[in-house]
Formats: C-alpha cells, sequence, structure tokens
C-alpha cells in the first residue's frame, strides 16, 4: 500500500545519496591525484634496470667507466632526448641508509633517521625535469677526489631544517658504523617514490662517483613521442658497451606506472559513478512515481479544496510538503549511511577527508533539487485540477 510506496522512495533517496557522495568523495580524490606533483615528467620517461656482473665489474671505478661508456652511447641514439643513471626511482627500489645532521650529530645510530638514498650521474634532473629550488646541481667535477657533496628534497629541509636554509650544513650517510660527512649544495623537488597517494618521503641524492653504486642499477631516458620500443633502444646502445649486461627491454613507461598506482582509485570511482546514476534515476523515478499515483488518489480531495477555495499555491505546497517529508527522511538516513560507509573509503582517499562537509552538504543539496524537479510534474498537474470534474470522478 501507501506506506510501502513511501518506504521503498526513502531507501531510494537514501540508497542514492549513499553512493552519490562515495562518488564525489571519489571524485575530488581523482581529482587531487591528477594535481599532484610528483617530482618528475612522465610524458617520454623510460626506465628499466641493468645487473652487472660482479666478477665483471668488481669496484666502484669499473662500474663508473661502464656507466659512462654507456651513456655516450645512449646519447648516439636518435630516439633518446637525455640519459641518466641512477640507484633509486619510483616503482623500482631504493636504499634507505640512516643519516646524521652535523649541528646535532647523534651518537646511538639506532636513532637516526632513515632516508631514502639515489645515487645519480649529473644529468638526471634535467632528465626527470625536477626543479631545483635552491643551490646548485651536480656536474662533472663532483668527483672522487673532491669533497663530498648530496642534494637534499624538499622534504629533508622542511622536517629536518625547519626555518633554516640548509645549503651548506652538513649531512652524514652512514654505512655500517661509518659515517661520510657531505656538504648540501642543493634542494629539490620532492619525489613521489611510491606513488601519487603515499606519503612523500625525505631524499638524499648523492654523484654516482663518489658513492658505491653497486652492480643494480637504472638508465632513465628521456624519449622522442612515438618511439615505439625505447627498452630495445636502450638495450642497444647499453650492449655496444658490453654485450653480456642483462638488461629487460620490455618495461612500461613511467605514465603506465603512474596510471597503476591510482588504478584502484579509478574502478572504484567508476563502479561509484554508474551505481549512483542508477540509484539517483531510480529516486528521481520512485519520487515521480509515488507523487503520481498520490495525485490520481486524490483527485477528488483536491478538487473539493479547490472548490471551497484553495489556491493553486496551496496544492503546489499540498502536494511538496508531502514529498518534502519523504526526501528529508531519505536525506537524514543517507547522510546518516554515509558517514558509516565513508570511513570504508578512507584508505584509497587522497587529501579528502571521508567527511568532508563540501560533499556531504553539495551532494545533498543536489539530490534534493533533483527531487524538487521529479515531484514538479504531478504537483503541478494537480494544481491544475478542474473542481467540477474532479468532483465528478467520484
Amino acid at each position: 500500500g501507501a506506506r510501502l510506496r513511501n518506504t521503498l522512495v526513502v531507501a531510494e533517496v537514501s540508497l542514492a545519496l549513499i553512493l552519490l557522495i562515495g562518488a564525489g568523495l571519489l571524485t575530488r580524490t581523482f581529482s587531487n591525484l591528477q594535481k599532484t606533483e610528483m617530482g618528475y615528467n612522465a610524458n617520454g620517461l623510460y626506465v628499466t634496470r641493468v645487473m652487472l656482473l660482479p666478477e665483471k665489474y668488481p669496484d666502484n671505478q669499473a662500474r663508473i667507466y661502464f656507466t659512462e661508456h654507456a651513456l655516450q652511447q645512449l646519447s648516439l641514439k636518435h630516439e633518446i632526448i637525455a640519459s641518466a643513471f641512477t640507484t633509486g626511482f619510483p616503482y623500482f627500489g631504493w636504499r634507505r641508509p640512516r643519516f646524521d645532521i652535523e649541528e646535532r650529530s647523534e651518537s646511538d645510530l639506532n636513532n637516526l633517521p632513515g632516508v631514502i638514498l639515489s645515487s645519480v650521474t649529473p644529468d638526471y634532473f634535467k632528465v626527470i625535469r625536477n626543479s631545483l629550488l635552491s643551490g646548485r646541481w651536480f656536474t662533472a667535477r663532483d668527483r672522487e677526489n673532491t669533497p663530498l657533496v648530496a642534494i637534499v628534497s624538499d622534504q629533508v629541509a622542511k622536517q629536518y631544517f625547519p626555518g633554516e636554509n640548509p645549503i651548506g650544513k652538513r649531512i652524514a650517510l652512514v654505512r655500517d658504523t661509518t659515517r661520510e660527512w657531505r656538504e648540501i649544495i642543493g634542494v629539490v623537488d620532492d619525489v613521489k617514490m611510491r606513488g601519487a597517494i603515499e606519503p612523500t618521503e625525505p631524499e638524499v641524492y648523492v654523484p654516482f662517483r663518489q658513492y658505491s653504486i653497486g652492480t643494480n642499477f637504472m638508465p632513465v631516458v628521456r624519449v622522442r613521442e612515438g618511439t615505439p620500443n625505447p627498452g630495445s633502444v636502450v638495450a642497444s646502445a647499453i650492449q655496444v658497451v658490453d654485450p653480456d649486461v642483462p638488461i629487460r627491454r620490455q618495461m612500461p613507461h613511467i605514465a603506465e606506472f603512474d596510471a597503476n598506482a591510482v588504478a584502484t582509485q579509478h574502478f572504484t570511482l567508476f563502479l561509484f559513478g554508474i551505481f549512483s546514476t542508477v540509484a539517483l534515476l531510480l529516486a528521481a523515478i520512485g519520487i515521480f512515481g509515488v507523487m503520481s499515483y498520490t495525485v490520481n488518489q486524490r483527485t477528488n480531495e483536491i478538487g473539493v479544496r479547490m472548490a471551497l477555495g484553495a489556491q493553486r499555491a496551496g496544492i503546489l505546497r499540498l502536494i511538496f510538503y508531502q514529498a518534502g517529508k519523504l526526501v528529508s527522511i531519505g536525506l537524514f538516513i543517507g547522510i546518516i549511511g554515509a558517514f558509516a560507509s565513508s570511513r570504508l573509503l578512507s584508505s584509497i582517499l587522497y587529501e579528502v577527508s571521508p567527511y568532508d562537509p563540501a560533499s556531504f552538504v553539495s551532494i545533498s543539496v543536489v539530490l534534493a533539487v533533483v527531487a524538487t524537479v521529479a515531484c514538479w510534474i504531478p504537483a503541478h498537474r494537480a494544481s491544475k485540477v478542474d473542481p467540477i470534474i474532479a468532483l465528478d470522478t467520484d
């Protein structure tokens, strides 16, 4: 009967509100992710991994020799705009030594914080298109026999040197129990090492020639648009230097890694978008259907009211009042449900609260407007009832 119809309308409104608020929060998350600065320009950026044979490259000098000759060969490739080497890159892994600050040195190694460490060749920042915030870049003059230097990320500057200029300060990277003191010569933009949604971590960069790089590192290249298989281009250049070096040829572009990192948010938004649209349509159709049925059932009553002098505006208010009660109850239940369900989304939201007031208020208003539009046609029809015809229908 009427109670069941009213209950269905309330349920449809509340479900639509819950799904629409979820979709709204995810839309804001996706918008925030799109605006997030990754610390590099992913367009045309390609990274792969090489693993040198330890018996063939037993020391740092041999590995430096390999990388310098490999960079020469990469520079000869028409498809490659710029190239560099690094020991750490987003999605590919990195080292995490402890580090110390000279001005407030800590004697207990266990109390020292960890930091992401990347050893890079001089053109690395140019290749990934990171910005220098202060100080200078690495150059070819930063070698084994020159003072040890480091570039730090903006997160390091903010977290460990708040209100200070870190340029000229000395930090130490702890290797086993040995501290290697280095002067900070530059500050660069943060790089999102774990993808856009994960917190930014402090990072320190050191020159390739001033740190033991091991046998496992990454060529980073920027290729021309439309290069079909950059992995093969990189491999062909490197294998001119050493044909025995294992190298992965089929790696996705960095832009694909970035897209995959937010795939969960994208897919969840897609599902919420579909379900919330269906729920909104069902709510609108439900309100329209119930109010149309109500008008048909109350045609005689409406005729009596108008015969007794009721104005059309009063009839409109009568119909809208009944619809408004149902919608208000549905919105109230929906907001409670949205508060409870939004917590489940908190792990995939980014820079937006699961209880974001703007989303809750704006989406509630939108749903109320849709409900008003759905109610307008039967309410308008009720206000046009001819009292004589209405009284004749009994």
